[in-house]
């Protein structure tokens, strides 16, 4: 189901001018949106097509998601709706564009517009950017190209210069938390734990739904007691976080954790609003154990050996926390 711009979160910035484009009626006839992945521009482009194309927009242009219109672009089934992106892990192919290109000669079927919205155009390639070039230079009047793209790089820069850019921007953490709360329905736990994962994008919304196995690994205070206090243990451990698939992201949440452990042990200001449970490590420890496991996401980046990897942090993590 496609969103409309009530629900979008953390880019209302964006969210305001494309309103102001669809009420002054000074739409462009190609927009770029781009930003990190994960930062909602595929689901506003979906929303500024939904509100330009509904049938029954409010005064705040939005879509009101109960019109004929709305009803069938959430089925994905509008004949003015033309959404496209690359096949998984592939470049555009030229036949899907001169198809796309084909839908042009018509005029649009219930409405004033036709939207084409392409997906992942930083993969389209200098042979299919400039077939798409074309068409945005000049487009059948009422058609509007909506390019979304994690990067410029990969763009033709004419076709950039053509088009209104839109930059996103990074989501907050509290926004994150947000979104795992009411689009994914996690708990308040896993909704803060995978916000924490996030780098402020929902990139990792991809897997949310293995929230409940990665609690399980995410709280290092767990993880931090079987390396002082059960050594015989370790090698299990390892041996069950080297088959995790996520195992950077996770290391990564001991990372933060860690740090933000340090932060509030050196601030006194906030020291009073300290969770009494929640544990605080020494100083030189966290030190020397943030380190290291940036040592280990780096190697794990590289593509080092993954059970070589975690078996030398476990036993650097012993061997500090043991000194």
């Amino acid at each position: 189901m496609m969103k409309n711009f009530r629900k979008i979160r953390g880019q209302e910035r964006l969210v305001e001018r494309l309103q102001n484009d669809i009420s002054k009626q000074q739409l462009k006839h190609a927009y770029l949106f781009v930003g990190p992945k994960g930062v909602g521009k595929r689901t506003l482009a979906q929303a500024f097509a939904k509100t330009i194309l509904c049938g029954n927009m409010s005064e705040r242009p939005d879509a009101c998601d109960s019109c004929e219109t709305c009803q069938i672009l959430d089925h994905d089934n509008h004949p003015d709706f033309y959404w496209m992106r690359p096949e998984p892990g592939k470049d555009y192919r030229i036949d899907a564009i001169r198809e796309m290109q084909k839908t042009l000669s018509y005029k649009p079927v219930s409405g004033e517009y036709r939207i084409i919205l392409l997906d992942e155009t930083e993969k389209l390639g200098l042979t299919c950017g400039n077939a798409l070039l074309k068409s945005i230079e000049e487009p059948p009047e009422g058609t509007i190209f909506i390019l979304v793209s994690s990067s410029l790089e990969g763009l033709l820069s004419t076709i950039v210069s053509r088009c209104q850019v839109m930059q996103f921007s990074s989501l907050s953490s509290e926004t994150v938390k947000e979104l795992f709360l009411s689009d994914y329905g996690l708990d308040e736990k896993r909704a803060s734990l995978l916000a924490g994962l996030s780098s402020n994008t929902m990139e990792v919304a991809d897997y949310a739904e293995q929230a409940q196995e990665m609690l399980e690994w995410l709280d290092f205070s767990d993880i931090d007691r079987i390396i002082r206090e059960s050594p015989h243990e370790l090698w299990d451990l390892s041996q069950s976080l080297e088959k995790q698939e996520h195992i950077v992201q996770i290391i990564g949440y001991w990372r933060k954790s860690l740090r933000d452990s340090l932060v509030r042990s050196i601030d006194k200001e906030i020291e009073p609003m300290l969770d009494r449970d929640e544990p605080i490590w020494e100083e030189d420890y966290i030190l020397g154990a943030l380190e290291l496991m940036s040592e280990a996401i780096r190697a794990l980046e590289q593509r080092a050996n993954k059970r070589m990897t975690v078996d030398v942090l476990l036993q650097k993590l012993r061997k500090a926390a043991t000194a």
